[in-house]
């Protein structure tokens, strides 16, 4: 094993630290500080985004913006394809009834004449 001396920390910061490694029940401040320095050691840095994973962390919300913002083009696109059915459905509706008014009318057209046809004979 090496040892580390750290020389000129000041009153207030070791102080926070013996708070820390009692807060999260650290036998002494010695084993604290070795877990920080292996948790430096892994992460590659001091924190996780100075670490490799922090970059990948980076990299999976930007994949998940990208995601939410097709997905959001997706949904526009549908809502405007069932506006467009709406409106088609419409048009058809309107159609069916034009073409059934213009049935009905030539049925009544072709009765007229069929009834005047047989007042003059």
């Amino acid at each position: 094993m090496s040892e580390i001396r750290i020389r000129d920390v000041d009153s207030r910061v070791k102080h926070q630290l013996q708070l820390i490694s009692k807060q999260r029940k650290y036998p002494s401040l010695t084993q604290f500080l070795q877990e920080v320095l292996k948790q430096t050691v892994q992460n590659n840095g001091l924190s996780i985004y100075d670490s490799d994973i922090g970059e990948t962390l980076i990299r999976v919300k930007q994949g998940q913006d990208q995601l939410d913002q097709w997905l959001t083009s997706q949904m526009i696109d549908e809502l405007r394809v069932a506006d467009e059915l709406e409106t088609v459905r419409q048009l058809v509706e309107g159609w069916i009834e034009f073409d059934m008014i213009e049935e009905v009318l030539l049925n009544q057209i072709e009765n007229e004449e069929g009834a005047l046809g047989d007042e003059e004979e």
